[in-house]
């Protein structure tokens, strides 16, 4: 229905900034869209539920690229040269190489 409101969810308290989902019949709640945006929660991110204190915990995913460099590598990684991996890549494209293609152009996703 357009222009109808979402009554799972509902905000409790202007002070304290307390939000009420409603358990849909499926066992689905609605995390209202401030307190994703103020947790920075995303679609596919994980709660935690611990049903023996009551306690619900909610983190957003890291994003890939903040993972890098968490890890020494074994040896030393030898320099990225982006134009030679174009280059590479189009050479491959031109001769319907899809699984060299795929592959460079899956390293040079930012």
């Amino acid at each position: 229905m357009a222009g109808s409101k979402d009554t799972t969810t509902r905000k409790v308290s202007e002070l304290t900034g307390v939000y009420r989902a409603r358990i849909t019949s499926k066992g689905q709640i609605t995390i209202p869209a401030p307190v994703r945006e103020q947790l920075g929660l995303r679609t596919g991110d994980e709660i935690d539920f611990e049903p023996k204190t009551l306690r619900f915990s909610a983190a957003p995913r890291p994003k890939l690229s903040a993972l890098y460099g968490i890890l020494a590598p074994n040896k030393p990684m030898p320099p990225f040269e982006r134009e030679a991996e174009r280059q590479a890549a189009a050479e491959a494209a031109g001769r319907y190489d899809t699984e060299k293609t795929a592959r460079i152009m899956k390293r040079l996703k930012p």
